[in-house]
C-alpha cells in the first residue's frame, strides 16, 4: 500500500516540539537558513558576555602596564622581581611573578599569572601551563600595548565572533550525525515514516534550544547572576534538554495516511445507477405481425 507523509507544520523558532518536528520536513536550505541564524545571535552574545565579564579586567591590565616591558627570545623583561597584580575581580585576575614566589588568588573564577618563561592559567578545570613562543619578541610596554589594542579591539571580537559561529555549525553537525542513528530507530519503533536525512534535520534543530541555554546562562554569569560553577552544570544540562527536544519532536513525527481506502474505494465494474440490467435478445423468427 502506498502511503504519504502528512506536513509537520510551518518552520519556525525551534521552541516547540511541533517546530522541531517541522524541521524534518522542511528543505535543506530553510534548515541552514534557520540554523546559519541561530548560530550567529548565540556567537554575538557570547562574545557580549566576554565582552562584560573579562576586557574591563583586560583593559585594567594594559592601563597598569610599566613603560619598560619587554619581550626576548620567549623571555618576559620585567622591571621589578617582585609579584604585580594588574587586574583583580571576581571574573579574571591578571598577575605578572618575574621571580619564583607562589601566588595564589582565590577570589577571581580564572586566574592568569605571567612568569618569566610561561603563562600560567588557574580555573575552576584546574591549572595549566604554557610557556612563551620563542617568536614573541618586542616591547609591550603601557604607551604601546593601548594603542595596539584600541585599533585592534572591534577586529579581535568580530574574529572571536566568527570564530564561535563556525565552531557552533561544526559542533552542532557533528553532535545531530552522533544522535542521527539512535533517533531514526526510536522513530521506526514508533512507526513514524522518515528518512535518515530528515531526522538529522531534527536532530540538529533540538540542538538549538540547548544552545539558546547555555548563551542565557553565560549572559546571567557575564551580569554578575550565577557563579562560574553554576554555569558549568547548566553547560552539562543542556545536552538532557537537546535529547528531550529531540524526543518530543520525534514523537510529533506525522504519520503516515493511506492514499487509497479500500472501503471507500468504488466499483470499477459497477455504476452510478447501479448494475446493468439484464438484456433479453429477439426472437429472429417471431412475427411482429401478429
Amino acid at each position: 500500500m502506498q502511503t504519504k507523509t502528512q506536513t509537520a507544520g510551518h518552520l519556525g523558532l525551534p521552541l516547540t516540539f511541533r517546530s522541531i518536528a517541522a524541521y524534518s520536513q522542511a528543505s535543506p536550505a530553510r534548515c541552514a537558513l534557520w540554523y546559519g541564524v541561530w548560530a550567529a545571535a548565540c556567537a554575538v552574545l557570547c562574545v557580549g558576555a566576554i565582552h562584560r565579564a573579562w576586557i574591563p579586567g583586560v583593559e585594567l591590565a594594559l592601563s597598569r602596564l610599566p613603560e619598560k616591558v619587554s619581550f626576548r627570545d620567549g623571555r618576559l623583561g620585567w622591571p621589578t622581581p617582585h609579584p604585580v597584580v594588574l587586574a583583580n575581580d571576581r571574573f579574571l585576575s591578571l598577575i605578572v611573578n618575574p621571580g619564583a614566589e607562589t601566588t595564589v588568588d582565590r577570589s577571581a573564577d580564572i586566574q592568569i599569572e605571567l612568569g618569566v618563561r610561561e603563562l600560567r592559567c588557574r580555573s575552576l578545570l584546574g591549572w595549566m601551563e604554557c610557556p612563551f613562543p620563542a617568536f614573541l619578541d618586542g616591547d609591550f610596554g603601557r604607551s604601546s600595548a593601548l594603542p595596539w589594542w584600541d585599533a585592534w579591539k572591534p577586529s579581535l571580537l568580530m574574529v572571536l565572533a566568527l570564530v564561535l559561529w563556525v565552531a557552533l555549525l561544526i559542533s552542532w553537525a557533528l553532535v545531530a550525525s552522533a544522535y542521527t542513528g539512535p533517533a531514526f530507530l526510536f522513530a521506526r519503533m514508533l512507526g513514524k515514516p522518515t528518512t535518515l536525512s530528515q531526522v538529522w534535520r531534527s536532530c540538529a534543530a533540538a540542538l538549538l534550544p540547548s544552545g539558546a541555554l547555555v548563551t542565557a546562562a553565560g549572559m546571567a554569569y557575564a551580569c554578575n547572576q550565577i557563579t562560574l560553577l553554576l554555569l558549568g552544570v547548566f553547560w552539562l544540562g543542556h545536552w538532557l534538554v537537546g535529547w528531550v527536544y529531540l524526543i518530543g519532536g520525534i514523537v510529533r513525527f506525522p504519520k503516515a495516511s493511506p492514499l487509497t481506502d479500500p472501503a471507500s474505494t468504488p466499483d470499477p465494474f459497477a455504476t452510478a445507477v447501479g448494475p446493468h440490467p439484464i438484456e433479453t435478445k429477439k426472437n429472429p423468427f417471431h412475427d411482429s405481425r401478429k
